[in-house]
């Protein structure tokens, strides 16, 4: 029992460091809208450097060239494929081409 208590206690706190990092992010013509749990905000495509998958945690974390409410680094959960009038795509490979 006092196994799982103490289990329980160092493994809480990081699942919500984890969870309260992470963003709702939503692609539309001119940029991203990314929102917080309290802020929105939009960023241009042209100010996010690169986006990059994280096989271990299975999230996505888009690096930025100038600073956001949200600091340098935006981590996000993609969804695998989305369908565009041209087939299914990769979401990364869609953020990847937004972005060149």
């Amino acid at each position: 029992m006092w196994v799982a208590v103490m289990m329980w206690c160092v493994t809480y706190p990081l699942v919500v460091f984890y969870a309260v990092r992470l963003k709702t992010v939503f692609a539309n013509e001119t940029g991203l809208r990314i929102r917080g749990y309290v802020n929105e905000i939009e960023i241009p495509f042209s100010d996010i450097a690169s986006v990059r998958h994280n096989w271990f945690f299975k999230n996505d974390t888009l690096f930025l060239s100038a600073r956001s409410a949200f600091g340098h680094k935006i981590l996000f959960i993609a969804r695998r494929r989305v369908v565009t009038e041209r087939g299914s795509i990769s979401t990364l490979d869609m953020l990847r081409n937004l972005i060149a």
